[in-house]
């Protein structure tokens, strides 16, 4: 069973996944109809190896997705902190 409180409503909603989508151009986000957050790299490139990355790191997502828009802020930060 899905836990309906991590769900915001209706515009709320909406404005958050436009905040989300401001603030980390490089992704799509979304908000699934069971209440979960998504977010997928547009692209789906990795890092280049010029930035000393291992292109194999086991971090590195192409898709993030949390219960709410807090947790998926947070995962997207994380990304953009150690893959630009």
């Amino acid at each position: 069973m899905t836990d309906q409180s991590a769900t915001v409503p209706g515009t709320q909603a909406g404005d958050e996944l436009a905040r989300l989508e401001r603030d980390y151009p490089a992704w799509h986000v979304w908000q699934s109809h069971a209440g979960r957050w998504w977010a997928t790299r547009l692209g789906h490139a990795r890092p280049h190896a010029s930035r000393g990355q291992d292109l194999g790191d086991p971090e590195f997502a192409t898709t993030l997705d949390a219960d709410t828009p807090a947790e998926l802020r947070q995962a997207l930060a994380s990304q953009l902190r150690h893959f630009g």
